[in-house]
């Protein structure tokens, strides 16, 4: 079958070398009503790496000295002094330890990396002691920091998180505590900062343990051109005071600089958002970004991104509000403005929050396998975008749906694996904006959903806990799923039973029933005359198509009826997943991630 193309063009696959190298708990699945409380978890590691070393490196190590010149015998103390000694192009090597210190501004070619096989950390925490017990609270007096305890709008804020927007933070032997807004909330696993009268109170006793306090805002910003092709590689941020949403410090590691790449790295705990990419053509790749307080990587006009074989996981970590605002942001990523991204080979878990995010005229990205699951929101979220291309992912238990496209153009659903999705499997809206920008409109995009491809895709509720399976959306502007989906064909539907749920798709139209509701593909095909080649189980536990969606492993049976019944793929889309064009498929995901 021939389905017309205007999906963005990927270069080939690597393979998930993400080994076991960061402790993580798997989230509580969605549709059985997670809680998506972080995984908290005091064992966080670097994902291991083992880089060349320059002959010329400059080194730095914990009980280096800042006179000394930096040789590997005699190195640096602190990473910003080695920084501002190595040549621009020149690498800085780091021993394994703890940096507790903020870089500033680099504005020249560097190389940050660790030593080869070692643990490197950089903090903007510091160790607090000469705690004094009182009452049943434990206190430090002549305490202040510089962190901006007021950068965030209250639309974000919710009942059930109200210290969800200050930027500190504190660590008992590595496990956060969380911040109550009074001395007399204080209880154990928590902790109060008076700023008035300069306190820092503890609910949990400190004696014989380690307690790290939050006192910087941000680790590095790359800044101006001459930063340009900067890597960092191998290396921690943790513990970082980014008070993200309304401040001039958006994230705790900031790209506005080109070209600049990450590998093997991990950004955690930072109190908003961890990574934020502001200069084109940034890469990151096999790391970890995990328990931030909003969002774990931000985009915005970040054109050819490059973003591969990473972890995105339990961020929104201090439970900002989800709900629609003219803030809203929070998101495993999510990404701005930004045309030619890739997004490949991940994994986004347990996010409070959607799990990938396209907004705001995003064009020509490329989202193929990964694996969406566990978040409290969609696992992908394609909005007021165009040219988008959403091919052999796996989206699973996640609360909102496994896919939803609102006000986007031109979009390709292609052999994905849609299971389990507490709101649907696969959502098609209308968004009530419109634009006529004419630099939009030429690219296709108009804020109004039209020329969707759905085909080869598996969309399935195996335990009847979601309404439907596919849910179209008219919105405001009264579009019909006629005009918004053009073609949508052989896709395998299959369901719990019947009668769970007991609505295969609801297929919005602009005159009544504006909202008829089918109660199996047979009447959906009839209705609608697509779903070519398509099949439909009702009676899942007869039929079964997966090793183990209860254990969450979504590949197919050997027997499954989805084996070879997917039409041939267009070259574009071959292209990008990473198999051979013009043959029959397998239906659903076809390569996964992790």
């Amino acid at each position: 079958m021939s389905h017309p193309l205007r999906y963005p063009l990927s270069v080939g696959v690597l393979a998930l070398t993400l080994g076991a190298s960061v402790l993580l708990a798997p989230g509580a699945k969605a549709g059985a009503g997670a809680t998506f409380a972080p995984t908290n978890s005091s064992v966080l590691t670097v994902p291991d790496s083992a880089y060349p070393v320059p002959s010329n490196a400059l080194f730095v190590a914990p009980a280096g000295n800042d006179a000394n010149p930096g040789t590997q015998a005699m190195p640096k103390r602190t990473l910003k002094a080695a920084l501002a000694k190595v040549p621009t192009g020149g690498t800085v090597v780091a021993r394994a330890g703890t940096y507790r210190e903020s870089l500033g501004s680099i504005t020249r070619r560097v190389t940050l990396q660790a030593y080869p096989h070692e643990q490197v950390w950089l903090k903007g925490s510091q160790v607090v002691t000469g705690w004094t017990k009182l009452s049943n609270t434990w206190i430090v007096s002549n305490w202040s920091t510089s962190l901006c305890a007021t950068c965030y709008p209250a639309s974000e804020i919710t009942s059930a998180a109200p210290a969800a927007g200050l930027p500190d933070q504190v660590f008992i032997d590595g496990v956060m505590q969380r911040q109550v807004l009074s001395a007399s909330a204080v209880t154990p696993g928590t902790f109060y900062v008076d700023r008035t009268a300069k306190i820092l109170r503890l609910g949990t006793d400190p004696t014989g343990h380690t307690v790290e306090a939050t006192v910087s805002a941000f680790a590095v910003q790359f800044n101006t051109a001459g930063a340009a092709g900067s890597v960092v590689r191998g290396v921690g941020f943790a513990h970082y005071g980014a008070n993200s949403i309304n401040s001039r410090v958006p994230a705790m590691v900031i790209v506005t600089s080109p070209s600049v790449s990450f590998d093997r790295d991990i950004f955690a705990y930072s109190a908003t958002r961890a990574l934020a990419l502001l200069g084109t053509a940034p890469l990151v790749t096999n790391s970890v970004i995990t328990q931030n307080g909003y969002t774990g990587v931000t985009a915005y006009k970040a054109h050819g991104l490059r973003f591969d074989t990473n972890m995105v996981t339990d961020n929104n970590n201090e439970h900002f509000s989800n709900l629609g605002s003219a803030a809203a942001a929070t998101a495993g990523m999510k990404l701005a403005s930004t045309d030619d991204a890739v997004v490949r080979n991940s994994v986004f878990d347990n996010n409070d929050s959607n799990g990938l995010w396209f907004d705001l005229a995003c064009y020509r990205a490329t989202v193929v396998n990964n694996v969406f699951r566990h978040n409290n929101g969609h696992g992908l979220f394609l909005e007021v975008s165009g040219s988008l291309l959403a091919a052999s992912n796996v989206a699973n238990d996640n609360r909102g749906y496994g896919i939803e496209v609102s006000g986007s153009a031109d979009v390709g659903i292609w052999n994905n694996t849609l299971a389990d999705n507490a709101a649907g499997q696969l959502g098609v809206m209308e968004d009530p904006r419109h634009t006529t920008a004419t630099a939009l409109v030429q690219r296709g995009i108009t804020y109004d959903t039209a020329r969707v491809d759905i085909v080869n895709n598996l969309l399935v509720d195996d335990h009847g806990g979601s309404p439907r399976l596919l849910k179209t959306y008219g919105g405001s502007n009264h579009l019909s799923a006629d005009t918004m989906i053009r073609t949508h064909a052989d896709n395998g539907w299959a369901r719990a039973s019947a009668a769970a749920p007991s609505s295969v798709a609801i297929w919005v139209r602009s005159v009544s029933p504006y909202n008829p509701s089918f109660t199996s593909l047979t009447a959906l095909r009839s209705a609608v005359g697509q779903e070519v080649g398509s099949w439909e189980r009702a009676g899942y536990g007869t039929s079964p198509l997966f090793v183990n969606s209860a254990g969450g492993d979504y590949h197919l049976l050997g027997n499954a009826p989805a084996r070879g019944q997917g039409s041939a793929l267009p070259a574009a889309v071959a292209q990008a997943i990473g198999v051979a064009s013009g043959v029959p498929v397998d239906q659903g995901a076809l390569i996964f991630a992790g």
